[in-house]
């Protein structure tokens, strides 16, 4: 993997400047942030799925889903990833591709949230 120079040290900088911008409800900058940090290293998962986060949370939807889509083609098992896309079709009734990704194998922190997205989007479709 050919990398320039100083460019891991630019994403961490990036990474970081996204976190704290997101926990201080700055979330232009934090997309801003996120979204360089995915220029950086693409292959990085980490920065897709926080830039999708942020976008999920700044209400830019379909560009969050697309975020989050490509932590999934890089890592199917990504529990984060998955469990945002869940939670995200939760919450407008896209039930059956909400429950496909809760669904995933999840990493043992997450199993919990999975498994109450899970039953919620049970109990809204009437299945429960």
């Amino acid at each position: 993997m050919n990398r320039v120079p100083g460019q891991a040290r630019a994403w961490r900088i990036s990474m970081t400047v996204g976190r704290e911008s997101f926990q201080r409800g700055r979330l232009g900058d934090a997309v801003n942030a996120f979204n360089q940090a995915t220029k950086l290293q693409p292959q990085r998962i980490e920065g897709w799925v926080n830039l999708g986060s942020a976008l999920l949370e700044s209400g830019r939807h379909e560009a969050a889903v697309a975020a989050l889509g490509k932590a999934v083609d890089l890592n199917p098992k990504l529990g984060a990833a998955h469990m945002l896309l869940g939670e995200y079709g939760r919450a407008h009734r896209y039930t059956k591709r909400s429950l496909e990704h809760l669904a995933v194998g999840f990493e043992p922190m997450a199993y919990m949230f999975a498994r109450s997205g899970a039953a919620l989007t049970y109990m809204m479709a009437g299945r429960w």
